[in-house]
């Protein structure tokens, strides 16, 4: 019984926290061996953050949620390339998918302008 509840601890914190945050709190990115009060700690921040994406997702302004050490609109942190996303409602989704695109966009024209840079030279 244990091992499930340690799992699933451990689930909760790869959907919800960062890999940054996982980092700079346990100084490692694999939390598969992490326990005791550093996986509660975790915990507690992957509650703050569901909290902080169900408030920014409840209200129509952007509401700012402190990622890592920088601050960012959670609308434009949210993106289907982050493979621990998982989004809680369609809305979020939808704007995960917007942003998945914004960002390929934005990777394909800066591809594009640096193989145009190396061909002519």
């Amino acid at each position: 019984m244990k091992d499930i509840m340690q799992a699933q601890r451990r689930e909760l914190v790869r959907k919800f926290v960062p890999i940054e945050q996982i980092k700079a709190i346990s100084k490692s990115p694999d939390i598969s061996h992490i326990d005791g009060e550093i996986l509660e700690q975790l915990v507690s921040l992957a509650k703050v953050n569901i909290k902080l994406r169900k408030n920014a997702n409840g209200n129509s302004s952007s509401i700012e949620s402190i990622k890592g050490n920088i601050i960012a609109k959670s609308e434009d942190r949210i993106s289907l390339l982050d493979f621990s996303f998982v989004p809680i409602n369609f809305t979020e989704f939808v704007q995960a998918v917007s942003n998945t695109y914004k960002q390929r966009r934005v990777q394909f024209y800066e591809n594009l302008k640096r193989n145009k840079r190396t061909s002519i030279a």
